[in-house]
């Protein structure tokens, strides 16, 4: 089984794969993952990584952001990292501006 095999067969169970600061997150219902599909995403880890950070990079950044009380989404075509959108948003709004936080 390739990386792409497991990709389908992992979202054919109702699970969702992540990669997160080199980590490859698993969202899965109890059970959907069976003991040969979990050695499988161990054996291909860097592969699956890999594809998911590619996916990711052609998808825009969402934020949820507060200013003044006020709760707003966000969308950051670029995929800038997330101190820098927070820089921004702070240059921004300045003192109005309360809390951001990456959504996808």
């Amino acid at each position: 089984m390739n990386a792409s095999e497991i990709l389908v067969r992992v979202r054919a169970t109702g699970a969702r794969l992540a990669a997160k600061e080199g980590k490859l997150l698993v969202n899965a219902p109890r059970g959907a993952i069976t003991p040969i599909l979990k050695a499988a995403l161990i054996e291909h880890k860097e592969e699956l990584l890999q594809m998911l950070a590619a996916n990711d990079r052609h998808f825009p950044g969402v934020w949820s952001c507060r200013v003044d009380g006020v709760t707003f989404t966000a969308i950051d075509p670029s995929r800038k990292p997330d101190e820098e959108m927070i820089r921004r948003f702070r240059l921004q709004f300045g003192e109005r501006f309360e809390h951001a936080e990456r959504v996808r």
